[in-house]
Parts: C-alpha cells; structure tokens; sequence
C-alpha cells in the first residue's frame, strides 16, 4: 500500500529523460535515454558512432538491425559501437540491453552503403546538357548507372577517379541512380542545363 509512494519519491532524483522500472528481482533500474542528434550519426557498416545519453554503464549488450554489435562503454554518458557488417543502408533500429530490458531507438542512426568509405564517393551533376556521374576510389568495381530509362554498365572501374557524361539536354529533368558492384549509392533527380 505505501509502495506508490515510495517508488514515486525515488523516481524524482533521477534525470527528465530516463525511464524508471522494475527489474526481474524487483529493484528499481533506469534505462538508458539517448541524446544523440540523428542527423550527426552517419556510418558504414565496420565504422564507429559515438552515441551521446544517460545510462549506459548498465549496458551488456547491443544490436542495430538484430544484428549484435561490438561495443564500448566509455563513460555514463557516452558509448562507441560499431556498425554490424552487412548492415543494410536507410535507418537502423539501435536496441540496448541490460538489467533495464530492452531499450529501442528508431532515427538514431542512418547506415551509409558499405561501398562508401570515407575515402570513398560519388558525385552526381550536371553539365552543358549532360548528366554526370563522377566517382572516386572505386577502382576495380561495377559501375552501373541509370540515368532515366538509359542505364549504362561499366564491369570494371579501371581508374581511382572516372568521369561518365550522358546527352540529355538542357531543360530536362531525369533521375540519375548509380549502383556499385549491384548496391544502389545514391539517387538524385537532376534539372539538366
């Protein structure tokens, strides 16, 4: 009968955006909160994000997309994981784990495709009526590029640095998607001039 109360006065100390709960042995645990901006964290798979909240010195373990990852806790605040390979690129749930539960976070993360590395990019423009499609650092890859209902196939990038310039016309707008080794990196609807 006093438990409500009890629990309510132990419950007020904590920070706003932690979630108070029971654990399986009945003690009271909080979950991890994340404070991290979505917009900031951006990763290929094998890379490392720092996620910024409160909480994380209970953490055992952690998965993006089911997938479990390798993690570090470097303080309360703070935790390094590391991006599952074979991660698919979009939005990744990030789950943690612990004396808490499970504690589930959508929009924390977006996975960048594997084939771009930091070292790594492609560049879509336009030019004097064409569509072009520069790349860097893929040496030895497909280049697949469709540009409206025109695709062209490269089996092998020859070069670190390529350029690929296809007539359209001025005036024109086309949607440019460019896949290596058959994994869509980037699409962009472009206004040729």
């Amino acid at each position: 009968m006093f438990a409500p109360l009890i629990l309510a006065s132990l419950v007020l100390p904590l920070p706003a955006q932690a979630t108070v709960i029971l654990n399986s042995l009945g003690q009271l645990v909080s979950q991890p909160a994340i404070t991290s901006s979505y917009r900031s964290q951006a990763a290929a798979p094998l890379s490392w994000v720092e996620i910024k909240g409160v909480g994380f010195m209970q953490v055992a373990e952690v998965f993006v997309d089911n997938q479990m990852a390798d993690f570090e806790v470097t303080s309360d605040v703070a935790l390094k994981l590391q991006v599952p390979k074979g991660t698919n690129p979009g939005d990744a749930v990030v789950k943690l784990t612990g004396e808490f539960g499970v504690s589930t976070h959508h929009q924390l993360l977006q996975v960048l495709p594997a084939a771009l590395a930091i070292e790594s990019k492609v560049t879509i423009g336009t030019f004097q009526g064409y569509a072009a499609v520069y790349t860097k650092n893929f040496k030895g890859k497909e280049l697949k590029i469709t540009i409206g209902n025109r695709q062209r196939v490269i089996p092998e990038l020859d070069a670190n640095y390529t350029q690929n310039l296809t007539k359209v016309g001025a005036g024109k707008t086309v949607s440019v998607m460019v896949f290596v080794d058959d994994e869509l990196i980037q699409v962009r609807d472009l206004l040729i001039r």
